[in-house]
This record gives structure tokens, C-alpha cells and sequence, in this order.
């Protein structure tokens, strides 16, 4: 069952409960992820996301994840150094 209801008038979906809290995306997750990564010492090469591609070499959306996941790496790397 979807937590959403559409307005016809305002032509947008809207929350059924408005009190609930707002979803994470996925893209959003993974970058959490990465984040939690690097607290617990993985490696930037230890991602989980792997680099599909199609067969003529071009690259999939999974590259999206594997962005997000390094951005959370690093934004937790550079919170934790010191500014020089």
C-alpha cells in the first residue's frame, strides 16, 4: 500500500500521514553507508557496490551508487582530520 495520495487540485503527491517521517532515497543510503564504512575503518576500496557495465562498455546507474557510497567515505574522512 503506498504512503502517498495524490491531489488532483495541487496535481502532486502528498504524504498520507504528514507527521511521518521523509523516506531516504536510495542514493541517500548509500552514502549513509559509506559514511558508517569508513567509522568502522573499511578501506575507499572496499566498496560493496559493484561497476556493472553493458556489453559495449558504457556504464550503468550502479556508478551512481558507487559515487555516493565514496562521497560518505570521504565526507566522513574529512570530518574526522584535522583542517590544515
Amino acid at each position: 500500500m503506498s504512503r502517498f495520495r495524490f491531489r488532483w487540485r495541487e496535481k502532486e503527491w502528498v504524504p498520507k500521514d504528514p507527521g511521518a517521517p521523509r523516506r531516504r532515497t536510495p542514493l541517500e543510503t548509500a552514502r549513509e553507508k559509506g559514511r558508517q564504512a569508513f567509522l568502522e575503518g573499511a578501506d575507499l576500496t572496499d566498496c560493496p557496490y559493484p561497476d556493472h557495465r553493458k556489453a559495449d562498455g558504457r556504464v550503468t546507474f550502479s556508478r551512481a551508487f558507487r559515487n555516493a557510497w565514496r562521497d560518505g567515505w570521504r565526507e566522513a574522512q574529512k570530518e574526522k582530520e584535522p583542517d590544515e
